[in-house]
């Protein structure tokens, strides 16, 4: 898969959540099975504001033919979407999110795996 096609579907993903996490963020909580409360509810709403600024990148980044541009998101990409692997994974283990904890991990383990190829296709054809 090439990074425009695996940033396009970032910038889907993220806009899909962002908006639920921030217009019903009790709803967007209660899929993963997570607290509802007011502060978890500011924090929805927090990582919607994240989910949104890195739906807006991916869908404009996703025309840029700077090989330096995009290896620099691939990186970027990378490195977090394998810390959210680790988080959601031990979250979900440890009950703190439902079953949906794993549509977590398999969004954060494809996208990081999926930036990281690409990353490695653009550093060898540099």
């Amino acid at each position: 898969m090439n990074i425009r096609i695996l940033m396009t579907i970032n910038a889907i993903l993220a806009i899909v959540h962002g908006l639920a996490f921030l217009i019903v963020p009790v709803f967007a909580l209660g899929f993963y099975g997570m607290s509802t409360g007011a502060s978890e509810q500011v924090m929805g709403q927090l990582f919607a504001t994240e989910l949104l600024m890195l739906a807006l990148l991916c869908w404009y980044g996703r025309d840029l033919t700077d090989s330096a541009a995009l290896r620099a998101i691939g990186i970027a990409n990378t490195i977090p979407n394998g810390v959210g692997v680790y988080v959601t994974l031990g979250a979900t283990l440890a009950g703190q999110m439902n079953v949906m904890g794993w549509l977590g991990v398999a969004i954060y383990a494809g996208l990081c795996v999926g930036y990281a190829a690409a990353h490695l296709r653009l550093r060898q054809a540099a």
